[in-house]
C-alpha cells in the first residue's frame, strides 16, 4: 500500500478565496484516509472563513507550530501568522500580502527539510506582494530561484489538456523579443521529461504554437515562425523529442486538434491559458515542471469579489491536491523504473549503400514499431499542368531512403500530395510514428486546418485530387502521422533535395528524351470536369 503523503497547502492571500476553497476541499473527512493536509497560515483566519460557509460539518483541526507535530487524522494548521492578524475579505492589503509571503516561505523551508511531501499554493495577489518587496512576478519565478534551477516550465494541467508556456508573466509587448530557438528547445526538454516522469507518458507528443496570426502567413505577418520556432522544433526532433508545428492557435484549438497531442507549448501566457481555462477551468491545475519538488496550484486567482460570500468553487483546489499526489507517486515509480532499466541493443539495419552514401534500406529490418521516421517531401510540375514529378526522403537515425517518380502531365498539388503518399507507402510495418515536412500549404493545411475532414463530410464534392486524398486516408489511419510546413526554396537541405528529385523525375526526364507515364488520376479528373 502506498504511503499516505503529507500535503502542504499555503493560504495565499487571506483576503481572497484561498481559505474558502481549502476548507471546502478538505471538508469531507474521508480525504484524511488519502493524505495528511498541513495548512500554512492562521487558525484564526481558518475559523473566520469556516463560519461563512454553509453546510460544512465539523472539521477536526490540529493547530501546531511545526510540521513535525502533525496529526495524520486531522487537518493540521501551522500557525505562522501573529494572533492579531486582521481579515478584510475582498480587499488587497499590505498585511494580507505580507501574510501570504510568510506562509509561502515557511512551507518552502519545510518541504526542503522533508517535513512535507508536496506543495499546493493558494492564489496570491502578485502586485500587492511586489509592493511589499516580494521581488518576483509570481510563485513560478520565486520557486525557480528558491530551488536554484536554471529553468522551469509552467504547465496547466487537466484530464484532457496540458499547456506549457515559453514566456510567463511578462508584458505582451516583450514577448517577441523574449522567445528564442534555445528557449523554446529548453522548454520542450523540460516538458518531455515531465510528461514522462510526472505523468507516465512514455513517448509524449508536444504541439508547438506559432507566435503571429496564421503562423506569420509565410512571413507576411512575421518571421518568428520560420526563423525561431520551426528551427526549435527541428532541433527537438533531432534530440528525439516528438515536437510538431508550429500551429496557428485559432485553428488548433477551434478544431480540437489539441486532443491529438499529449501537451501543447504556447509562446506566451494568454495564448495558452485563455483556451485552457475556456476548456478546463473548473478542473484546471497550475503545475511547475522542472523543480526537484512537486508544486501545484489552482488555475484561478484571488477572486476578491467572491471572498467571504460562500461562492467559490473548490474543484480546482481539489484537483491541485490530487494532481500533486499523483505526480509524486508517478515520479517515484518512474525513478524506480529508470534505476532498474536494462539497456537494449537495437538489431542492425539491413542497409544498401550506393557510391559510399546510404540512400536506401529496408524499413522493416531490425526496427521497432514505434521508432520515429522523418519524411521530407516536395513536388513540381513544369507549366502546371505539365511534365511533373515528386521527390521524398525517408529518414530514421543516420539512414535514409530517397523516392522519386514522374508523369507526362500533372500538377504541382498532385505531385506534392503523391510524394507524401509514396513516402508513407514505403513504411511497411503498422503504427509507425512519422513526421512529414513539406513546403506545400495545400497538403499541410488540409490536415492541420481540418480541410480534409470537411471534404469527407461533404462527400468530396468540388474537391480536387480526390483519388489521391482517398489513397492517403488509410495511410493516415495506419500510421501516427503529423505534418509541419516549411517555406520552400529557403535553404532547407532536405526540401532542396526533394525539389531536385522532383524536377529531375519530371521535366528533367523529359529533357533527356524519356517518355513518362500518364497521370491517370489527373486525366480522369479532367474528363469528369
Amino acid at each position: 500500500m502506498a504511503r499516505k503523503l503529507i500535503v502542504g497547502i499555503t493560504q495565499g492571500d487571506g483576503n481572497g478565496i484561498g481559505y474558502e476553497v481549502i476548507i471546502k476541499a478538505l471538508a469531507d473527512e474521508r480525504v484524511l484516509d488519502m493524505f495528511t493536509p498541513v495548512i500554512y497560515g492562521s487558525s484564526k483566519i481558518f475559523g473566520f472563513y469556516k463560519k461563512q460557509i454553509h453546510n460544512i460539518e465539523q472539521i477536526n483541526t490540529n493547530v501546531i507550530n511545526s510540521a513535525k507535530d502533525i496529526h495524520s487524522k486531522r487537518v493540521n494548521i501551522v500557525n505562522c501568522l501573529p494572533d492579531n492578524v486582521f481579515v478584510e475579505p475582498g480587499q488587497p492589503t499590505s498585511e494580507s500580502a505580507k501574510s501570504a509571503m510568510t506562509a509561502l516561505s515557511r512551507a518552502i523551508a519545510d518541504i526542503k527539510a522533508g517535513d512535507i511531501d508536496v506543495l499546493v499554493t493558494a492564489p496570491i495577489n502578485k502586485r500587492a506582494m511586489v509592493n511589499e518587496g516580494f521581488g518576483y512576478t509570481g510563485h513560478t519565478e520565486y520557486l525557480e530561484k528558491e530551488f536554484g534551477v536554471d529553468e522551469i516550465a509552467m504547465i496547466m494541467v487537466s484530464e484532457s489538456l496540458k499547456v506549457g508556456v515559453v514566456t510567463g508573466h511578462i508584458p505582451l509587448k516583450d514577448v517577441a523579443g523574449s522567445i528564442s530557438t534555445e528557449k523554446i528547445l529548453s522548454k520542450l526538454r523540460i516538458m518531455k521529461l515531465s510528461l514522462q516522469r510526472d505523468f507516465g507518458i512514455d513517448s509524449p507528443k508536444i504541439a508547438v504554437l506559432g507566435l503571429n496570426p496564421h503562423c506569420g502567413d509565410g512571413g507576411l505577418l512575421g518571421e518568428e515562425e520560420q526563423q525561431i520556432i520551426l528551427p526549435a522544433v527541428q532541433k527537438a526532433n533531432e534530440e528525439g523529442i516528438l515536437a510538431f508545428g508550429p500551429y496557428s492557435p485559432d485553428g488548433f484549438f477551434g478544431l480540437g486538434n489539441y486532443a491529438k497531442y499529449d501537451a501543447v507549448l504556447a509562446m506566451y501566457h494568454d495564448q495558452g491559458l485563455a483556451p485552457f481555462k475556456a476548456l478546463a477551468f473548473e478542473q484546471g491545475v497550475n503545475f511547475t515542471a522542472g523543480l526537484p519538488i512537486v508544486r501545484t496550484s489552482p488555475d484561478h486567482g484571488t477572486a476578491y469579489e467572491m471572498a467571504g460570500r460562500d461562492m467559490a468553487d473548490p474543484h480546482s483546489m481539489m484537483a491541485s491536491i490530487y494532481t500533486a499526489i499523483d505526480i509524486y507517486n508517478s515520479r517515484e515509480a518512474y525513478d524506480r523504473l529508470v534505476e532498474g532499466r536494462m539497456k537494449v541493443q537495437m538489431p542492425d539495419l539491413e542497409i544498401k549503400a550506393r557510391g559510399g552514401k546510404i540512400i536506401e534500406y529496408n524499413f522493416t529490418a531490425g526496427m521497432t514499431e514505434r521508432q520515429l521516421i522523418y519524411l521530407y517531401t516536395d513536388g513540381a510540375s513544369s507549366g502546371n499542368p505539365g511534365p511533373g514529378g515528386y521527390g521524398a526522403i525517408l529518414r530514421c537515425g543516420n539512414y535514409e531512403k530517397e523516392l522519386s517518380g514522374g508523369f507526362a502531365c500533372t500538377t504541382n498539388n498532385r505531385m506534392e500530395l503523391l510524394a507524401v503518399i509514396k513516402g508513407l507507402e514505403a513504411v511497411k510495418w503498422e503504427h509507425a510514428r512519422v513526421i512529414v515536412t513539406s513546403d506545400s500549404s495545400y497538403v499541410v493545411n488540409a490536415i492541420n486546418q481540418g480541410w480534409l475532414e470537411g471534404w469527407i463530410r461533404r462527400g468530396w464534392k468540388k474537391v480536387k485530387n480526390p483519388d489521391l486524398w482517398q489513397r492517403l486516408l488509410p495511410l493516415l489511419r495506419r500510421h501516427e502521422v503529423s505534418f509541419q510546413w516549411i517555406r520552400g526554396h529557403n535553404g532547407h537541405p532536405e526540401n532542396e533535395r526533394c525539389d531536385a528529385l522532383a524536377v529531375a523525375a519530371g521535366q528533367g526526364a523529359v529533357s533527356k528524351g524519356v517518355t513518362l507515364p500518364p497521370d491517370e488520376g489527373y486525366i480522369n479528373e479532367q474528363q469528369t470536369d
